[in-house]
């Protein structure tokens, strides 16, 4: 199991739009038996979430040697680019 770590502004943002930190777990728990995960920086977008949080949720991380950061956190607003998309 990969260590999962927040930094302080994902922390902020998971205070500040209500967000479980069990949520965004799964998410990349769920990602990461779908993909092999390369070092470097990531984005998942979650609609599966969209009917708890009315918005699918975006998250944003990196992929270091023995853990991943989760940089970000938010409800996407404004719509979709080529991401990868749960």
């Amino acid at each position: 199991m990969t260590k999962i770590e927040f930094s302080r502004h994902a922390e902020r943002r998971i205070k500040l739009y209500s967000i479980a930190e069990i949520d965004i777990i799964n998410t990349l728990n769920e990602y990461l038996k779908k993909n092999k995960i390369i070092y470097g920086k990531h984005d998942i977008i979650n609609k599966e979430l969209s009917e708890k949080y009315v918005y699918p949720i975006k998250i944003i991380f990196t992929a270091e040697a023995d853990k991943l950061i989760i940089i970000s956190v938010f409800p996407l607003k404004r719509g979709y680019k080529n991401e990868n998309i749960l």
